[in-house]
């Protein structure tokens, strides 16, 4: 808050908020990136621009590249090495935090760069902003649904109704969806950026004079930046179900009791068959986009810049706490033409950098086909058979229960969505149009289908003391005794594995024992029971799917930057001899390039140059020699050119590559991984011009381990008096883990990690990641670990390394930490589940006596402990911080208290009516219930708690 430092306005970062900064985000939320930003000025107005500012302005771009800031939340960055939450000073007072950064310095040698994990702070103060009673989007983001059914039920019984038959036909029909104009209004930024850039943004003019830039009108505001989306969602569910029962009661059936009718006493048995069908189908599109006037941009994505009212101008605020901000009261959409300012792209550039243009927007309402941005489409079967039996033996001294169920279940998903005509959009590679999740082209998929089935079984006996028993005990007691197993099968929780290869549908299996005792003549009762269950492959942690593709992916168009985009200037970091060892195993080792070489050359010697690895690039120095790539002070030469005719030789080299080749560093799971993400080859154009390698990720794809839990339940019933009753419970479970991940996943990780890892050290990793420490430029880099995701856009040093968005998520995917923080769960305590639980319930009904009717009562609601989480530790064989679950942070406890009253008067003979009102969480204030911790043990996440709220309902019984 207050004076914000001076800076560039369009290149550099204050230097007094850089550690607190995100790159391209004029929000500090990442969300504005590459896009327009529609300017909102007024949170009260759908009117956009104003005050001298352009309807729509860019991002970012221009020479010198420049771009509007944003203050980051407090936690991003934070192993930026001068960032506060870097600093090992910052937890002196900590002795837990102090104890873990010291152990992590002593295990890897290397100083405390900042913990990784942090939750993202939240507003606290309603003085900031008052999330109790405003919704920051107001109008701007809508639901909707709507429901129809049809149920259609006939019923025939016999033999005086003990035997039966029930057909039923049950159809539902479901549509909902949402229009979100504020697609994210979970993060709200201050507009730090004093100067827009002008018309003409060209640094200097023709007499060097620097051109002025335009004073920004909304400097220091609260903003959002946010998209915009809708979704429409159709769920159709068709069930047929027949049921059948016959029930056998051997005294009913003679009239008179006899021992064989006690013995056999009543029998019930039931078969039910069923066939339900469902199909699911969804599609996702953005509200509007840039229309085709903007030249090249046109098809491209707005974004927002929705501008908040505040009672203090943050710009003059030395804290945030009064700010005041309030919310949106307009729906803010865009108007159908406006004046928005362009990077100008043109050949030659004519206006200068930057321009301001008139265009047009595209809208969902008549342009939905050009905004759609996703779908999904599945149909599933479900055919189910089942026979119970219960039974009543000796007088129901026995009660059995035995139950028998098999299901058979088939899914079927439809593969890739299928892409409209090339769109205007001039982003690097793009050649295809919008996805079109309506294009008749869009089919199912085989490979995507699952099938699976499963017989499961019930069994259950309750034993009551008999009669000749209970007349020995005293006050009218009798106790009873029960068992119960039951496995059953959720076959619709089924997915793939990271190989696509079919994972087994959740399984459970479950037992419990218990004894009830009555006494008092029923007066107070005790039941206590004691269960165990197991579920297998129930969804667990790890590594997502996405993840694992991306990462992958981005590694395939890395090795080969020149040839895997259009329309960019980026140069291949990456030396030839780790290209090489990548294809042809070995040192990598290779001749190489001259001037001509390939221009000059037939058929068969460009044949021959494509059989053989990759030439050193003709401007390369001798690789490995460290005199010959240093300037004369000392310094590392940038990254060697590529020519024109070294990239045209290169495109066609790279598309001859088999697909063995590209798989060959993986060894057996190469052609598995690569099935399993459908990785292909999208070309650039014609023969020779470059591809892309792109993917579709596993669909249904799931981490699974097997949950086992234990407990003790109680619960104790009192009838004090014919008016008085209460209720006490109280119960305890531990749950924990076992088979995180399963098979499949060890086998991904064990032989991706010895790729991912070649030629990796923690000391090249710095620790805001995204960058390469040690200089491992073109002329160091040994191995895949080093191979740049994105090759190096005008030597400016951004690499994204192939290892180090491996290990760790602060530099990128970080599956590696993904994998070993599932694997640390393995036997320990679930975290989010709490031991103990106690409610007590009392009801007073007055029977007689002037309040005759009246009934008053109460509840008190007690949970244990929560974990919020568990601190960290280092682990110095992956270089990463992992979660240690022997260090849980434990939340605090929670109790709640309702109270009812009622009453209940005859109207009539006939009618009764009551009425009750009902009031909950007695006593509660607006509180935070803290749900998720930081690594330092300090509360990194809150809920709203429960607030005092009452019901009154009224009820004619007749």
């Amino acid at each position: 808050m207050g004076k914000y430092s001076a800076a560039d306005e369009f290149v550099g970062v204050p230097a007094a908020i850089a550690d607190y900064f995100t790159g391209f985000s004029g929000a500090g939320n990442g969300n504005w990136y590459d896009e327009q930003g529609l300017v909102f000025s007024d949170p009260n107005s759908s009117a956009v621009g104003g005050k001298g500012i352009a309807d729509s302005i860019r991002q970012r771009g221009g020479n010198p590249f420049g771009t509007f800031h944003g203050i980051a939340n407090f936690t991003e960055n934070s192993t930026n090495p001068g960032h506060i939450l870097a600093q090992k000073s910052t937890f002196a007072n900590n002795p837990q935090a102090m104890a873990i950064i010291n152990a992590m310095e002593q295990a890897s040698g290397r100083p405390f760069g900042g913990f990784t994990g942090w939750q993202g702070s939240q507003i606290l103060d309603t003085t900031v902003f008052d999330y109790w009673n405003q919704d920051i989007a107001g109008p701007n983001n809508t639901t909707w649904n709507d429901f129809n059914a049809l149920n259609f039920s006939a019923v025939q019984t016999y033999l005086n109704g003990r035997a039966g038959i029930e057909l039923v036909y049950d159809k539902q029909d479901y549509t909902d969806g949402y229009n979100r104009y504020v697609n994210d209004p979970l993060r709200i930024g201050i507009d730090i950026n004093r100067y827009v850039r002008a018309e003409r943004d060209l640094p200097y003019d023709a007499t060097g004079a620097l051109h002025p830039a335009a004073l920004n009108p909304n400097f220091g505001r609260p903003y959002l930046a946010t998209g915009t989306a809708a979704r429409k969602n159709q769920d159709m569910r068709e069930n047929y179900r027949g049921t059948l029962f016959y029930k056998l009661n051997l005294e009913q059936m003679m009239g008179h009791k006899t021992m064989l009718s006690t013995i056999i006493g009543e029998q019930t048995f039931t078969g039910v068959a069923s066939q339900q069908r469902f199909h699911h189908f969804n599609a996702d599109w953005q509200l509007y986009g840039i229309g085709e006037g903007f030249g090249p941009y046109s098809g491209q994505d707005f974004i927002g810049l929705h501008y908040l009212g505040s009672k203090v101008d943050p710009s003059n605020a030395t804290s945030e706490a009064g700010l005041g901000i309030t919310g949106l009261t307009a729906v803010q959409q865009p108007p159908a033409t406006l004046t928005a300012q362009v990077l100008d792209e043109r050949t030659p550039r004519t206006i200068g950098q930057y321009a301001t243009i008139n265009a047009d927007t595209l809208n969902a309402s008549s342009n939905l086909s050009k905004l759609y941005t996703g779908g999904s489409d599945y149909k599933t079967l479900t055919n189910t058979q089942a026979f119970i039996w219960q039974s009543r033996f000796f007088d129901d001294t026995v009660v059995g229960l035995f139950g028998l169920r098999k299901d058979q279940f088939d899914k079927r998903v439809k593969g890739t969505l299928p892409t409209q005509a090339p769109d205007a959009r001039n982003n690097p590679g793009a050649v295809q149009g919008r996805v079109d999740p309506t294009s008749p082209l869009w089919t199912y998929d085989p490979v995507n289908d699952l099938s699976t089935g499963g017989t499961t079984r019930t069994y259950g006996v309750m034993l009551h003391s008999p009669e000749f028993i209970n007349r020995h005990l005293p006050w009218g007691t009798t106790i009873s005794l029960g068992y119960n197993q039951a496995s059953n099968i959720s076959p619709s929780d089924v997915g793939f594995d990271v190989f696509r290869q079919q994972i087994p549908a959740q399984a459970g299996n479950s037992k419990d024992y218990s004894i009830l005792i009555n006494t008092l003549n029923d007066r107070i009762s005790f039941r206590a029971t004691w269960y165990k269950t197991i579920q297998q492959f129930a969804s667990g942690p790890g590594p997502s799917i996405g993840n694992i593709g991306e990462s992958l992916n981005r590694t395939l168009n890395g090795i080969m930057v020149e040839a895997s985009y259009t329309g960019n200037t980026r140069i291949n970091t990456n030396p030839e001899n780790v290209v090489n060892k990548w294809f042809f195993g070995g040192n990598g080792a290779s001749a190489g390039f001259t001037p001509g070489q390939w221009n000059n050359a037939d058929a068969a010697a460009r044949a021959a140059m494509l059989a053989q690895p990759l030439l050193v690039r003709a401007a390369a120095a001798t690789w490995g020699d460290p005199t010959t790539h240093l300037n004369s002070d000392g310094s590392v030469v940038g990254q060697p050119t590529i020519s024109p005719e070294e990239i045209a030789y290169r495109k066609m080299w790279f598309e001859s590559r088999t697909d063995a080749q590209w798989e060959r560093p993986f060894g057996a799971i190469g052609p598995q991984l690569f099935s399993a993400l459908q990785f292909r080859r999208v070309p650039n154009g014609a023969a020779g011009t470059g591809f892309t390698w792109a993917r579709t990720d596993v669909p249904a794809f799931k981490n699974t381990t097997d949950i086992e839990t234990k407990g003790i339940e109680l619960e104790l019933t009192a009838n004090v008096t014919k008016s008085w009753r209460v209720t006490a419970n109280a119960s305890r479970a531990e749950a924990s883990n076992s088979n995180v991940m399963g098979a499949s996943m060890t086998t991904y990780y064990d032989a991706m990690k010895v790729v991912a890892k070649d030629g990796f050290t923690f000391n090249d990793v710095k620790s805001g990641g995204n960058n390469w420490q040690n200089g491992s430029d073109y002329w160091h880099r040994t191995g895949f670990a080093q191979i740049d995701e994105w090759g190096d856009e005008g030597q400016s040093n951004n690499h994204q390394m192939f290892g180090e968005k491996w290990v760790v998520a602060s530099g990128g995917f970080g599956i590696e930490q993904a994998y070993i923080n599932a694997k640390a769960a393995e036997g320990r305590a679930i975290r989010e589940l709490r031991k103990w639980r106690f409610n007590v319930v009392s009801a007073y009904d007055f029977k007689d006596g002037r309040l005759k009717g009246l009934g008053v009562g109460g509840a008190a609601r007690f949970q244990g402990k929560s974990n919020l989480g568990f601190y960290p530790k280092y682990n110095a064989t992956v270089g990463t911080w992992i979660d240690d679950l022997d260090k849980p942070i434990p939340g605090p406890s929670e109790i709640n208290y309702d109270a009812w009253i009622s009453y209940r008067h005859k109207l009539t003979k006939k009618i009764d009516v009551a009425v009750q009102l009902n009031l909950r969480n007695l006593f509660s204030g607006k509180e935070l219930i803290p749900i998720s911790s930081n690594p330092d043990g300090t509360v990194g996440q809150y809920r709203l708690g429960s607030t005092f709220g009452w019901e009154l309902s009224t009820r004619f019984d007749f």
